[in-house]
C-alpha cells in the first residue's frame, strides 16, 4: 500500500515537472511565433521596395530614352 502512495506521488511530482517544462515551452514557441510574423512582415515591406525601385529605374529609364529621342 506505502509503496504504491509513493508511486502516485512520484509519478505526480512528474506530471508537475513536465507541465512546468510545457508552459516553459509553449511560451518560447508563442515567442518564435511572434518574431516569425516580424520577419513576415518585413519580408513584405522589403519585397514592395523591390517593386517600388523596379518601377522607379523603370520610368527613369523610359525618360532617359524619350529624352534622348527628343533630341
Amino acid at each position: 500500500m506505502q509503496s504504491e502512495i509513493d508511486m502516485t506521488n512520484s509519478l505526480r511530482q512528474c506530471i508537475a515537472k513536465f507541465e512546468a517544462e510545457n508552459v516553459k515551452i509553449k511560451a518560447e514557441n508563442d515567442k518564435i511565433i511572434a518574431e516569425n510574423v516580424e520577419l513576415k512582415t518585413k519580408i513584405v515591406k522589403l519585397k514592395d521596395k523591390q517593386i517600388q525601385n523596379k518601377l522607379i529605374k523603370n520610368l527613369l529609364s523610359r525618360g532617359l530614352e524619350r529624352d534622348h529621342q527628343n533630341c
